[in-house]
């Protein structure tokens, strides 16, 4: 850490008709050893957001280190992306920590470290690991212990961007283990409203491509709670896949005629694939890109295989005995 005072930090925590693990998430905020910190908790019009409860829980237990805190309660729902930029637009911090209302911090340093890697490195956007928490236990980390030296081999903003845009590591680079500078996000004008509720992957891309990125997964940032979100593995979200095809069809063009063959053929099968009408269809294209099927398909055989190696190190972490977990 620099010697001077430590620059102010913004947690952005948005809800949506979720929480039942919100105050674990606020717990893990106020219990960082981290001595700069703006917290704002914003609501995209629920309509049963327990705001009484939230405040008089901030009142009892916020300590000196939470420099400010603002409650926003939505009237209306906007979506996800205009919801987060509204509140981004808020937020005073150098760098900016999107902590969901079933995230949280794994322990009271995780700020302190990211932090000092961030002023260490002078980097844009860091991309730290988290561990997928499911029911009583860690299920798996994502990246996965095996895909470390993997992700750490794409060394340059070519590489990571293609990994990207062929769906390696796709759920590594988003989600709640990606943090930024404010003035990053700014640069790009703020996430893609486009999209409803699609607001990380385009914006992610962008990150890749522009901007300095590091990706330390030793960093194991955040505990994941994994089946609660706006779409999950059993239950689909209309919208959500609506903004998926737009992406697949049009965000991934941007830079399509700079990327290498086989990436450009994921992204032609990609297309193809969202604008199919029937099963038919479906498997006609599907036929037409079985390289790519194949392809892609090993490499997910790749993972899972690494997926039941991560046991042995999340047992190492003790993650489950942590004091923000109880």
């Amino acid at each position: 850490m620099n010697n001077g005072s430590p620059p102010l930090i913004s947690v952005a925590t948005l809800t949506y008709k979720n929480y039942h693990r919100l105050f674990e998430t606020i717990s893990s905020v106020l219990s960082q050893d981290y001595s700069n910190i703006e917290y704002i908790i914003s609501d995209d019009g629920s309509g049963d957001f327990p705001t009484e409860k939230v405040l008089e829980y901030i009142k009892t237990y916020k300590r000196d280190n939470i420099k400010n805190f603002e409650l926003i309660v939505n009237d209306d729902n906007v979506g996800t992306v205009k919801h987060l930029n509204n509140v981004l637009k808020k937020c005073e911090g150098e760098y900016i920590f999107d902590l969901a209302s079933e995230d949280l911090f794994s322990s009271n340093h995780i700020v302190s470290e990211i932090v000092e890697h961030f002023q260490n490195s002078d980097c844009d956007v860091l991309i730290a690991s988290r561990a997928v928490y499911t029911g009583s236990e860690i299920t798996s980390l994502v990246p996965h212990k095996c895909d470390w030296e993997h992700i750490k081999s794409l060394d340059t903003a070519k590489k990571r961007y293609s990994a990207f845009m062929l769906t390696q590591h796709f759920d590594a680079f988003i989600g709640a283990n990606v943090f930024y500078k404010k003035e990053t996000i700014k640069k790009h004008g703020y996430f893609d409203e486009q999209y409803v509720l699609l607001e990380d992957a385009p914006m992610i891309g962008e990150f890749l491509w522009e901007d300095k990125v590091d990706i330390i997964p030793e960093i194991i940032g955040v505990i994941y709670e994994g089946e609660n979100g706006v779409s999950t593995s059993k239950r689909k979200n209309a919208v959500l896949e609506k903004d998926i095809s737009y992406f697949n069809q049009f965000g991934k063009l941007k830079h399509y005629e700079e990327l290498d063959h086989r990436v450009k053929k994921h992204i032609d099968f990609g297309i193809e694939r969202a604008k199919a009408k029937n099963k038919l269809q479906l498997a006609l294209i599907c036929f037409k890109y079985i390289p790519q099927i194949v392809d892609y398909g090993s490499f997910c055989l790749g993972r899972t295989i690494s997926g039941f190696k991560d046991k042995e190190y999340i047992n190492s972490l003790n993650i489950e005995n942590c004091s923000l977990l109880k």
